[in-house]
C-alpha cells in the first residue's frame, strides 16, 4: 500500500476524473502493480495511455 502522499495523489486524480469507487480502486491496483513490476516512479519514462490504464487487468 502506498504512503499518505501517494494515496492523496490517487484520490485527487480520482476526483478530477470523477471515478466511481470501483474505478478508483482499480486505478490504485493498477498503480501498485506497476510499482511492483518496476514500471512506476520517477524513473519510468514510459507514459501509459488512459486506455492502457483501464484495460489492463491483474492476474
Amino acid at each position: 500500500m502506498g504512503n499518505k502522499k501517494d494515496i492523496q495523489q490517487v484520490e485527487a486524480v480520482a476526483k478530477e476524473f470523477r471515478m466511481t469507487e470501483e474505478e478508483r480502486r482499480e486505478f490504485g491496483d493498477f498503480l501498485e502493480y506497476e510499482k511492483v513490476t518496476g514500471n512506476g516512479g520517477t524513473k519510468n519514462e514510459r507514459v501509459p495511455t488512459v486506455e492502457q490504464m483501464f484495460t489492463r487487468r491483474l492476474s
